[in-house]
């Protein structure tokens, strides 16, 4: 399976799916839109990864790129590809599927829970995935659930933390795939995100939960994983 990421922040890295993809041999290639790197053509990958950023998705305007980039994903549905977009990128994603984006009544900044309904639970995708796992939030806007898509999962301070479009596609506003050494990069590029609130974690406070990156990694292996099994069985 050839993986094909997008980036739109120095700060928010393809981090852990690197070592995934090195450790199972699967051809792993990156575009940086925020360096007007070109896009892809659509016959040089079979899974797209969209990062998140520290943009927002209807900030079209200033960040040209936006409407060519969810333009590019729309045409990858239609394609066919596997897709599993972060933060901002899973923002994007709804967006490609006519969902709006919305600023959250709550900023998200921290290590907190994601609950999955059963619907999420059942999910292919998500197979072997615990009901409530902890995950790293960095977010002040929220994507709505897009026609056809379906929630698959919510926290506390956010009621959509995740969807799905048919069996191929999932857009996650958390993030499993930050390590310990981008989350550092991302305190430091996006200090100014990080205000007072309820559901904010302070720098101290993020760096003292970096551990928690482990076993966000374990989860998201099982996705990735389950991603490959979805493939091999339609390409057999």
């Amino acid at each position: 399976m050839r993986i094909q990421y997008l980036k739109h922040h120095e700060a928010f890295d393809i981090g852990y799916i690197a070592q995934w993809a090195k450790e199972n041999n699967f051809p792993l290639k990156g575009c940086d839109l925020s360096k007007k790197e070109l896009l892809p053509s659509m016959d040089e990958f079979d899974m797209l990864v969209v990062l998140g950023g520290a943009m927002g998705a209807y900030e079209e305007g200033r960040y040209l790129w936006i409407k060519q980039e969810r333009n590019f994903i729309g045409e990858a549905i239609k394609r066919g590809k596997y897709i599993l977009a972060f933060g901002l990128g899973a923002q994007i994603l709804a967006q490609s599927l006519r969902g709006d984006i919305h600023k959250n009544p709550y900023r998200e900044i921290g290590f907190g829970e994601v609950r999955f309904n059963k619907e999420g639970r059942d999910f292919c995708l998500l197979k072997d995935i615990p009901e409530k796992i902890t995950a790293l939030h960095w977010h002040k806007d929220l994507f709505d659930i897009p026609r056809d898509g379906h929630l698959l999962a919510k926290s506390k301070a956010c009621k959509y933390q995740a969807f799905r479009f048919h069996k191929r596609v999932m857009g996650l506003q958390f993030h499993l795939e930050t390590t310990p050494e981008t989350l550092t990069t991302l305190i430091k590029k996006c200090r100014c995100d990080i205000v007072k609130g309820q559901n904010v974690h302070n720098p101290n406070e993020l760096e003292a939960n970096a551990k928690k990156c482990k076993n966000m990694h374990n989860i998201l292996a099982r996705i990735l994983n389950n991603y490959v099994i979805e493939f091999n069985n339609n390409n057999n």
